[in-house]
């Protein structure tokens, strides 16, 4: 049950982090703030599901890499709707 709380409470801090940190740079665009978003978020899911299977530095790598894809591609999409709206 410890471990359960130090991996609840580690989890909400990295995403309270990546939050913070990607709140302060409004210079960046949707497509970078999803990327660092997903990449922060699927790196720590990741972790998590690799311990369970055995190696938690491939699950880390894996989820960062397809959550920050995927981040940038929903960022992508925002800025491609913002300039959409933007031009009407």
């Amino acid at each position: 049950m410890k471990t359960l709380k130090i991996k609840i409470a580690t989890f909400s801090i990295a995403i309270a982090t990546v939050a913070v940190l990607a709140s302060g740079c409004d210079s960046l665009t949707k497509t970078q703030k999803g990327a660092a978003i997903g990449a922060g978020a699927g790196g720590t899911i990741g972790a998590f599901i690799g311990k369970a299977a055995g190696n938690t530095a491939l699950g880390a790598v894996i989820g960062g890499a397809v959550g920050g894809t995927a981040g940038a591609f929903i960022g992508r999409k925002m800025d491609r709707q913002a300039a959409e709206i933007k031009q009407t």
